[in-house]
């Protein structure tokens, strides 16, 4: 009877101890519900912002960055992909929505990071068409933040711009005027300067915060494996010596 009772306990730690052995078993079904459950917490935050637009004349170029976004993510997985996903729409019009676009160029910013610039070209582009660019932070394929959606500036290229063919010019005269024989002398007693001139005025003592937060810090929530392998092989032992208990009653 106390053999069988002892058999059963063994076998009730061995399973325990496999289980928080090997937790990545248990846990990896889960990693991708957490990216999605803090994707969701971060989805009003701005990760990306653009910077500034230039063209050749023929094509278009807008230049942007990553904003940090990291910290605010918390504890993932390593090796976990972040990547910038960009769409570009030739509009029929300036307030047409994307459905009604045209998709000329798309791509993938590899390796996205805190702070990270790129750059984004859009070849053949022409000058008399509207242009939209629909740009997304994504982690494994999850989108982080909001979508960034702006209409790409096409400026001023080629004959527009100034400077490219300056006038020559003109030729300075032959005979230029004689200075006069006696110009006038300066004043023996120039005014002197006040003797209490104003103070400059003091600068504001609180001036306002000038970078808004884009969302709260995500609370740590990845399984503490180390943790988990130390008392699953503490188990695993302790069954091992109940086993040879059992054997030698």
């Amino acid at each position: 009877m106390i053999k069988n009772y002892l058999k059963s306990i063994i076998m009730c730690m061995l399973l325990f101890a496999l289980s928080f052995s090997f937790p990545g078993i248990s846990s990896a079904s889960q990693e991708g519900t957490t990216l999605e459950m803090k994707a969701e917490a971060l989805k009003s935050a701005n990760f990306l912002t653009v910077l500034r637009f230039d063209n050749d004349c023929t094509s278009l170029y807008m230049d942007a960055k990553v904003n940090p976004f990291m910290d605010q993510l918390g504890d993932v997985p390593k090796g976990t992909n972040y990547d910038v996903v960009y769409h570009i729409y030739e509009m029929p019009a300036t307030d047409s929505s994307l459905s009604e676009g045209k998709l000329v160029s798309s791509g993938k910013i590899a390796n996205a990071t805190d702070n990270k610039r790129f750059s984004i070209k859009v070849p053949n582009a022409e000058k008399s068409k509207k242009y939209t660019a629909k740009l997304e932070l994504r982690a494994e394929g999850t989108k982080l933040g909001k979508t960034l959606v702006t209409n790409l500036q096409f400026g001023d290229c080629g004959k527009d711009k100034p400077g490219n063919n300056p006038g020559n010019p003109g030729n300075p005269g032959d005979n230029p005027g004689t200075p006069g024989d006696n110009p006038g002398q300066p004043g023996d007693n120039p005014g002197q300067p006040g003797d209490n001139p104003g103070k400059p005025g003091n600068p504001g003592n609180n001036p306002g915060n000038q970078h808004p937060g884009n969302g709260g810090k995500m609370p740590k929530t990845a399984t503490a494996y180390p943790v988990h392998m130390i008392a699953g092989i503490g188990l695993l032992l302790a069954g091992l010596g109940l086993s040879r208990l059992a054997k030698r009653a």
